[in-house]
């Protein structure tokens, strides 16, 4: 007798990221260009050390953009992330219900209040916002812990 295994007639889904050249990009969003004023940039310091952010289009990271200088504490967080408090929430208007951090992401967790900078890849999460992505000075970030830590803008 002859059965037929459903399994197998279901598509499989490549586990492989698509090439960023292959994926359009969603169409409310603006690509930042170098004459496009909508490119906004981060450093986040303490003493000689910064590591320097590129923000996303979002209003959670325009509305962090805003604040900006900002005096914090980082602290080490389940040996993936860096985070640090804010006195108040980001606007999260229109921003997605979570998402799946990695390696280089800055990212804020709403039910805290808090920033988060990954320095390892971690599992979707909810209420977990995407503000940006590391360009420069990731070797900085074991630093980041404590006192007299700055986020300001670039200009």
């Amino acid at each position: 007798e002859d059965h037929w295994d459903e399994w197998d007639q279901i598509p499989r889904v490549s586990k492989k990221r698509p090439d960023a050249a292959t994926v359009p990009a969603p169409k409310n969003v603006v690509a930042p260009t170098a004459d496009n004023k909508t490119e906004q940039k981060i450093v986040i310091r303490k003493g000689d050390k910064q590591v320097i952010v590129k923000l996303g289009q979002g209003s959670a990271a325009k509305d962090l953009y805003k604040r900006l200088p900002l005096k914090v504490k980082f602290e080490d967080f389940n040996s993936t992330e860096k985070i640090a408090y804010l006195n108040t929430a980001l606007n999260m208007q229109g921003e997605p219900k979570g998402y799946t951090p990695q390696v280089g992401d800055l990212a804020y967790y709403a039910p805290w209040k808090n920033l988060s900078v990954f320095y390892k890849d971690f599992r979707y999460s909810e209420s977990l916002i995407y503000l940006g992505k590391i360009e420069k000075g990731t070797v900085n970030l074991e630093t980041f812990e404590g006192e007299d830590i700055v986020i300001e803008a670039v200009k």
